[in-house]
């Protein structure tokens, strides 16, 4: 939210500015003269607005206010638009194409670990600690996993060099988890 000082500056500026288009200098409420644009607050007023305005142009017109972003809502993506791929993905993945598809950019991005946790907690997939070179969580199947496409695949992890498995979506899963955003989303908001 813009402050208090940004404000009254903003509401000067303004005055200023329409002070000046009829030919009036603001400082004086005279006629505009070579002295006019050389006084040090009329100067500041006029390079603030020019800030604001470019702010303004670089957001495509749009006035924006910094606030916190709002949390992710399905609402706000276009579900048709999302690439579902033939082959079988990471969760991760998913995500990153549900995001690509938001129509809102004050929008938080949605997190993995909450459709992570949505299959968990459903039981589509379970969650325990491995100890390989390093720990690490790795989700498992269950029976519900198949019903809904959520397969196992082997993989290298870059940072170890290890083989493991890894929970992998195919097409049917997508399809499935995207069918459920907005009961993912609202479950994991309560």
């Amino acid at each position: 939210m813009i402050d208090m000082e940004k404000i009254e500056k903003l509401e000067k500026a303004i005055s200023f500015l329409n002070s000046l288009s009829n030919g009036i200098d603001p400082l004086t409420n005279s006629a505009i003269t070579a002295d006019t644009f050389k006084r040090e607050e009329l100067v500041e007023l006029i390079t603030f607005s020019s800030t604001i305005l470019t702010d303004v142009l670089n957001n495509k017109g749009e006035v924006i206010q910094v606030v916190r972003p709002a949390k992710f809502d399905s609402k706000f993506v276009n579900i048709a638009n999302v690439k579902i791929s033939q082959k079988p993905i990471a969760i991760s993945t998913l995500v990153m194409n549900i995001n690509k598809e938001s129509t809102n950019r004050k929008m938080r991005n949605l997190g993995a670990s909450i459709i992570k946790n949505w299959l968990v907690g459903n039981g589509y997939v379970t969650e325990e600690k491995v100890a390989v070179l390093k720990n690490v969580n790795e989700l498992r199947l269950t029976e519900k996993s198949q019903e809904v496409g959520i397969i196992e695949e082997s993989v290298v992890d870059p940072s170890t060099g290890e083989v493991r498995s890894a929970v992998k979506l195919t097409d049917k899963a997508q399809n499935f988890i995207i069918s459920n955003l907005a009961t993912i989303i609202s479950e994991n908001q309560n």
